[in-house]
């Protein structure tokens, strides 16, 4: 069985660790972006990082997603 899981922004990196290391069983990651209108609240300011920290790391985890082959799902409202 596969998941579709929830993209977390978080301040380290330990969530996309683990998501990484599960990849065998995750479908797709589906997340939003910034303060963009999607359903789900922003992510953005959460954490400690500031507005840039945020997207910067957002964009890396993102990439990390990538390269590791786990499809990503934008989600926009």
């Amino acid at each position: 069985m596969k998941f579709s899981i929830g993209y977390q922004l978080t301040a380290d990196t330990a969530f996309m660790d683990e998501v990484i290391h599960l990849k065998e069983h995750i479908h797709e990651v589906y997340f939003s972006w910034g303060s963009y209108a999607n359903g789900r609240n922003s992510q953005l300011g959460q954490n400690g990082l500031t507005t840039w920290e945020a997207q910067t790391r957002q964009q890396e985890d993102l990439a990390r997603l990538a390269r590791a082959g786990i499809p990503v799902n934008l989600l926009f409202n």
